[in-house]
């Protein structure tokens, strides 16, 4: 009777054991599925740099790449997105048209503006969809669609939510953070907006252009010492990792205007000289200066010129 209750507690050590494993093994994979490999998401930011500074090719290799580490099915429609356009670029249309059928699917139950890409390619996109269906109109431009409104609050409300649980889902979801990062711009709110892209750099820290977007929020609520601080800091980092060229630009004017703002003329000066030839009259236009500050920058910029 003894040995009879021995083996049957053992037993029921042994089923207990082999329940909890059982159980952990659906939360074991769902945090594999959820977490995304720095390698990818290193992929993923150059190939869309690449893309945005007209190297196709470098691009359409680099994405190609990141939508493999990628189970988002945003993600991966964006990604094919940028293939096509790459391939487009480059006359490789057979490319172009498998990669356009891999982001269809998705567009067509989603709609284009939920992959939040930049106009340009949005416009892109939908100029090579119209050549697979003429008579289908997927996107059009601010200036096109005169029905266009600002989301409304309960608008950015779903989609702050819908963020922020892709956020928790997966920690080091870099695109997810930046969407939800303009939410809260559109919502006027520059406080979450700032503690969204510190969470995100937290979690990232080889992603550096959050340096440059806090800069900006900075330097436009006049706190010129932290505007410093993260300029610095993008451009210290930029010079090691590929970045656009339109944000080092920018990181350059508004570092210069920082410089000055905060009373460090001298180093407003010094950095002016150094880059004077990048910051033409056409980049400077080109900024999303204020009045003010485009001006300040231009007597800044023509000082240094008649010093040399």
């Amino acid at each position: 009777m003894g040995k009879s209750r021995a083996r049957l507690n053992r037993l029921c050590i042994v089923s207990a054991l082999v329940y909890l494993f059982l159980l952990s093994i659906p939360s074991f994979l769902s945090a594999q599925e959820t977490q995304v490999d720095p390698y990818y998401q290193r992929m993923y930011r150059e190939g869309v740099i690449a893309y945005q500074n007209g190297n196709y090719k470098d691009a359409a290799q680099k994405m190609e790449l990141a939508i493999f580490g990628y189970n988002n099915a945003n993600i991966r429609a964006k990604g094919a997105v940028y293939i096509c356009l790459s391939h487009f670029h480059l006359n490789q249309f057979e490319q172009c048209e498998r990669f356009f059928h891999k982001a269809e699917a998705y567009v067509r139950s989603h709609n284009l503006e939920a992959l939040a890409l930049e106009e340009d390619a949005k416009l892109a996109f939908a100029e090579i969809w119209n050549r697979f269906y003429p008579h289908e109109v997927i996107y059009r431009s601010r200036s096109q669609n005169d029905s266009t409104t600002p989301p409304t609050p309960a608008e950015l409300k779903r989609q702050m939510y819908r963020l922020e649980r892709q956020i928790k889902a997966v920690p080091n979801d870099i695109i997810a953070y930046y969407d939800l990062y303009q939410v809260y711009l559109q919502k006027q709110d520059r406080k979450k907006a700032k503690k969204t892209l510190e969470k995100m750099m937290k979690n990232n820290p080889g992603e550096i252009e959050g340096h440059y977007q806090i800069g900006m929020l900075e330097f436009r609520n006049k706190k010129y010492k932290s505007a410093v601080k993260n300029f610095e800091k993008f451009l210290e980092k930029a010079a090691e990792n590929p970045v656009k060229d339109e944000l080092l630009r920018g990181a350059w004017a508004y570092l210069i205007l920082s410089y000055n703002f905060k009373g460090d003329k001298a180093k407003a000066q010094k950095l002016a000289t150094e880059v004077a030839d990048a910051l033409t009259h056409e980049v400077v236009t080109s900024l999303d200066l204020q009045q003010r500050d485009s001006a300040v920058l231009r007597d800044i910029l023509e000082n240094t010129k008649k010093a040399n």
